[in-house]
C-alpha cells in the first residue's frame, strides 16, 4: 500500500511540474495580440514605403532554428534552409503573405482538372504562389538588413512542412504555413485600386500544388 501511495505521489508531482511549465510558457491572448500588432505595424509600414517610393519588394526570411550558427552556410537539413529570399505581398488577419516562388504555368487536363504538368494538357493561365507566415512564427523584423543582404529581414520559425520532402512529412523546415495561388486581375486600375487589389485568388484546386 505504501508503494502505491509513493507512486501516486511521484505521478502527482510530475503532473504538477508539467502543468506549471505549460502555464508559465503559454502566451496569453493579450500577448499574442500585442505581438501580432507589432509585426503587422512594421510589415504594413514596409509595404507602404515600397509602393510609395516604387521600391523592390524583396525580403529575406531567416530560419531562427538555424540562426546564427548556420546562417551563412545555408545548406538544407531537416530544419530546412538557413534563409530564403522572397517578396512581401500583404498583411492578413492570420499572418504576412509573401510571393513564395516564381510564376508558374497551370494546365487543364482531359478530366477538366488543373495541374502544373504540361503533358497532354491545355495551357490555362499563369499563377503566382503566395505563402503565409503566421504572426506568431515571426519573431522579429529588421528593416535595414545586414552586411550580407541589404533587404529587410524577417526572422521566422520555419514550422511549415517542406513540400518537396516526400518521404517524411513533419511540420518543420518551411517558412509558410500554407500556400495559395493568385492571378493578375485584368480589370485592375492602378489609379484607383489599392496595390494588393491587383491580385485575384485562384479558387480552383491544383492537383500537384505545394
Amino acid at each position: 500500500m505504501e508503494i502505491i501511495i509513493d507512486i501516486l505521489g511521484i505521478l502527482i508531482g510530475i503532473i504538477a511540474i508539467v502543468v506549471t511549465i505549460y502555464l508559465y510558457t503559454r502566451k496569453s491572448t493579450q500577448q499574442i495580440l500585442e505581438h501580432k500588432e507589432k509585426i503587422k505595424r512594421i510589415a504594413d509600414q514596409l509595404i507602404f514605403e515600397i509602393h510609395r517610393d516604387n521600391l523592390r519588394n524583396k525580403i529575406i526570411l531567416v530560419n531562427t532554428y538555424k540562426y546564427p550558427n548556420k546562417y551563412l552556410s545555408n545548406k538544407e537539413s531537416i530544419l530546412g534552409y538557413s534563409s530564403i529570399k522572397g517578396e512581401i505581398k500583404a498583411t492578413k488577419f492570420d499572418g504576412v503573405s509573401f510571393f513564395a516562388s516564381t510564376p508558374m504555368e497551370i494546365y487543364r487536363n482531359k478530366k477538366d482538372k488543373f495541374t502544373f504538368k504540361p503533358n497532354g494538357t491545355e495551357k490555362f493561365n499563369i499563377v503566382f504562389p503566395v505563402g503565409t507566415i503566421p504572426y506568431e512564427w515571426i519573431t522579429n523584423i529588421d528593416l535595414e538588413g545586414d552586411e550580407y543582404d541589404g533587404y529587410p529581414i524577417f526572422y521566422c520559425k520555419f514550422k511549415g512542412n517542406i513540400p518537396w520532402r516526400k518521404l517524411i512529412k513533419i511540420p518543420l523546415g518551411f517558412p509558410y504555413k500554407y500556400v495559395e495561388y493568385f492571378t493578375i486581375r485584368d480589370e485592375f486600375n492602378k489609379n484607383s485600386d489599392t496595390p494588393d487589389m491587383r491580385w485575384h485568388k485562384f479558387q480552383e484546386k491544383i492537383l500537384d500544388n505545394f
